[in-house]
């Protein structure tokens, strides 16, 4: 059997991961820890996985990590709060106001 073949069967063996094509524009695959993992969170990314998000790419998020194959938000920039998985302006504040966003309560997505 060929070596990447045995690879992806090992990958599939693995709770809460996934073979999916390496971001970088290499070309092939790697094992990727979809439960975990920042730039395929819940799915290849790369795929244009239905359920793989790159937590990293949210407009004006700070802090963010990948729990549970979820983009779970801790903090965003200045102006922003955590809110229905993205960073929404602060109400009354005034990017909030150019926006006309009124509030938002969710933080993970």
């Amino acid at each position: 059997m060929p070596l990447v073949r045995r690879e992806e069967l090992m990958c599939a063996s693995l709770p809460g991961h996934k073979w999916c094509p390496i971001m970088s524009g290499k070309s092939g695959h790697e094992c990727v820890d979809i439960l975990n993992t920042l730039d395929s969170c819940g799915g290849c990314a790369t795929l244009g996985d239905e359920d793989g998000r790159d937590c990293s790419s949210i407009p004006n998020v700070d802090e963010v990590k990948c729990e549970r194959g979820r983009c779970k938000i801790k903090s965003c920039q200045k102006g922003y709060v955590p809110g229905q998985g993205a960073c929404v302006p602060i109400p009354g504040h005034a990017k909030a106001k150019r926006a006309g966003i009124l509030h938002a309560r969710h933080d993970s997505f």
